[in-house]
């Protein structure tokens, strides 16, 4: 009686035993996979919220044709950051600076409302050649002091908003293996492109790209697309999209092909943005 008593206590230890561990295992399951909804969530959420943060660059050249870049609002009294590469080849010039409300469409009907860009006359007025960074200033009251953030706009029975936002520096570096987004206007206007990425690796003295610290990650970056911020999971700015890591030495970085992009640590903007005495 003793042994069936036993025997009959150690089955039921062995089945609560086995089903903490299926229990466990299904916790686990479960976490992981509502931690991967999630990560999705915040990056869509992420996307819908940073464009009223980026800008198109348009820099006249002397012989009559444009550089594009992006760009996106840094303070709100109407500075804005790109690469100095953007703005290089006619610093001096008066620049443009664009920025698209978002597009609506339609596909039953097959067609799509669009409201115009707004658009500033800017001058630059803070540049860093060894990080490749650049500070622009609008002409003119900024959008942010002049009650235009969140403006309503109606297009026939369509109603689009015109939003701006300041974006929010991060200058510590990201580790190795973090998903971020970053976006621009590789294709002109007015479509705002965003892409996910893995950050690699950050590197140091890299030799197309100067003495200095470099994030890297995991995507192919665009003409256009240099000067655009890049996101971490919480929005902040982790850094700027300067080009593409070229495949061999020696290769031009805007035709690089290696499927890496270099990116300017937000760190060094920060410190540029120091620089300046009236924001």
């Amino acid at each position: 009686m003793q042994t069936s008593t036993a025997n009959s206590r150690r089955l039921w230890i062995g089945i609560l035993v086995i089903a903490n561990i299926c229990f466990a295992v299904q916790f686990k399951s479960a976490v992981a996979s509502e931690k991967i909804k999630g990560d999705a969530m915040d990056l869509v959420n992420v996307a819908r919220d940073l464009k009223g943060e980026i800008v198109q660059i348009v820099v006249p050249l002397p012989n009559g044709k444009s550089a594009l870049g992006s760009g996106f609002w840094v303070h709100q009294s109407g500075y804005i950051a790109t690469c100095w590469h953007v703005v290089r080849e006619n610093p001096e010039a008066t620049l443009t600076v664009q920025s698209a409300v978002e597009p609506l469409f339609d596909l039953k009907k097959n067609i799509r409302v669009l409201a115009n860009w707004d658009t500033y006359s800017a001058k630059v007025v803070a540049k860093d050649e060894i990080n490749d960074m650049a500070i622009v200033k609008i002409d003119g009251p900024s959008p942010f002091l002049s009650g235009k953030s969140g403006l309503k706009m109606k297009i026939g029975d369509k109603e689009l908003t015109a939003h701006y936002k300041q974006s929010i520096l991060k200058a510590e570096l990201p580790e190795p293996g973090q998903r971020i987004l970053f976006a621009g206007y590789p294709l002109g206007r007015p479509y705002l492109i965003v892409q996910e990425a893995i950050v690699a690796s950050v590197a140091h003295g890299l030799p197309e790209f100067g003495p200095t610290f470099k994030i890297l990650i995991s995507t192919v970056a665009n003409p256009g697309n240099s000067g655009g911020p890049v996101f971490d999971g919480d929005g902040k700015v982790i850094g700027i999209l300067e080009g593409g890591l070229p495949s061999r030495q020696g290769l031009d970085p805007a035709r690089a092909v290696s499927g890496i992009a270099v990116v300017i640590p937000a760190h060094f903007l920060e410190q540029l943005m120091n620089t300046l005495h009236d924001k």
